[in-house]
């Protein structure tokens, strides 16, 4: 449960600039919408090629060999250093790629703006991602859950502060204080400062777990298993986020309403969907475990155990989305155009909720067991041979407009549900061994 929290703490950094944008207008609403999916999707896909790491720590752990554990932890900080500066190149090109993708011009300039004001908040936010399977692992979530307290209410307030200048700080109460009305870039450069604020609360502690003379410097020998782990499972993280951000691409094609509309209804099912994802590192964490001690039943209890808390927690969130829509539609903006476009989609939204759920936690099970390969095959059939055409066709051939999209959306993450829940369980059936041996030392 803490970890949970903790992961619906980081997607409410999201959330905050989608609300405070969301009272500009339609076009700066799709222009953040677009911004984050291309950020979130770069970001996912640099944070995946570190969780080759998750399962090493977590084994390393369950062996009671917690000097290992450490050691990859500093090299896992390395490695995210050394990926940041190619990912946030690569991020800055898809940003300012989309107005050559037939979306309003307005719109993908201000998308890219967004980008660019987070990009500074990348390498933190990939050194975050390490430190915290260490954590984790430790089962310290405590500073996890107050980096992201502390980080939201910084970014609540500055955020406000830098998208609407003195004029918000004049509509809250305060005086003003020469502050420029940056609009999208206040919004990422806020979200971007929150980054370190959080980095140095969850480093300070992972400081003063079992502290040993180690070495700390780089070590390129020790990088070869986790990344051989981690790169089918950012390309994995890059094949899910990569169709949520398609769609939306998809969806400014046809028009700065529907992207508009989008943003609310994927903001919200990241809302539950990051909870989830919180369930998945915790069933990773738990099958590394028990896979390092050898306790393969153990390990595939665990992973039903999450599985089964996963569903039951989408399931009533499925029933919030289908009850009242426009309520939490209303959260995110106040543009009435933009809330009507979006309850058709919040719809769609209930249905796939579980499918969402154990989809997000049956990857972290697997990861934990050090199965990292066949899940990104499995992504790829589930949206790109099947959801994403069906969608396409849903949506444009047969004119269901954005609508469709989301249904095929829908249908991909059912599939993709199904054959990664039969896939952990028949894997877990059987003796899981160990990722790799440990060493006898460091």
């Amino acid at each position: 449960m803490p970890i949970a929290v903790a992961q619906l703490g980081l997607m409410a950094l999201g959330v905050v600039d989608t609300a405070v944008v969301g009272r500009l207008g339609e076009r700066e609403l799709g222009g953040v919408g677009l911004g984050n999916a291309v950020f979130f999707t770069m970001g996912l896909f640099g944070a995946g090629l570190l969780l080759g790491f998750d399962p090493l720590i977590a084994q390393a752990i369950g062996a009671k060999r917690p000097e290992r554990a450490r050691v990859l932890m500093w090299q896992g900080v390395w490695v995210a250093l050394a990926l940041a500066i190619p990912v946030a190149l690569v991020t800055s090109l898809a940003g300012h790629s989309l107005v050559y993708f037939g979306i309003e011009r307005a719109t993908a300039e201000l998308a890219a703006e967004y980008v660019d004001a987070r990009l500074l908040g990348l390498p933190p936010f990939m050194v975050f991602m390490v430190v915290r399977v260490f954590l984790q692992a430790h089962a310290r979530t405590r500073p996890m859950i107050v980096s992201v307290l502390i980080a939201n209410v910084i970014n609540a307030a500055l955020a406000w502060a830098l998208v609407h200048g003195d004029a918000g700080l004049l509509r809250v109460g305060l005086p003003a204080l020469g502050v420029p009305k940056l609009g999208v870039v206040g919004a990422g450069a806020a979200s971007a400062v929150v980054a370190f604020v959080q980095l140095a609360i969850v480093g300070l502690a992972a400081l003063r777990v079992e502290p040993s003379p180690e070495p700390w410097r780089p070590a390129r020998r020790e990088w070869k298993a986790p990344l051989a782990l981690g790169l089918p499972a950012g390309l994995q993280r890059l094949a899910e986020a990569g169709a949520f951000t398609i769609t939306g691409v998809l969806m400014a094609r046809i028009g700065t309403l529907s992207v508009a509309a989008h943003q609310i209804a994927i903001t919200l099912s990241s809302v539950t969907f990051m909870a989830c994802l919180g369930v998945s590192a915790a069933a990773s964490v738990r099958v590394g475990h028990a896979v390092g001690r050898g306790d393969s039943a153990a390990a595939r209890l665990a992973g039903l155990v999450a599985l089964a808390v996963a569903a039951g927690y989408m399931l009533a969130c499925g029933v919030a989305f289908a009850l009242a829509p426009r309520w939490l539609a209303l959260l995110l903006s106040d543009q009435d155009a933009v809330v009507l476009a979006s309850l058709p989609l919040i719809g769609v939204a209930a249905v796939f909720q579980i499918s969402d759920g154990l989809q997000v936690v049956a990857t972290g099970a697997l990861r934990g067991a050090g199965d990292t390969t066949l899940p990104l095959y499995l992504n790829l059939v589930g949206y790109y041979a099947l959801g994403l055409p069906i969608g396409m066709l849903l949506g444009y051939q047969l004119g269901m407009g954005g609508v469709g999209l989301w249904w095929g959306l829908c249908i991909g993450l059912s599939v993709v549900a199904v054959l990664l829940v039969v896939r952990f369980w028949r894997l877990s059936a059987n003796p899981i061994a160990r990722v790799e041996a440990l060493p006898d030392s460091a």
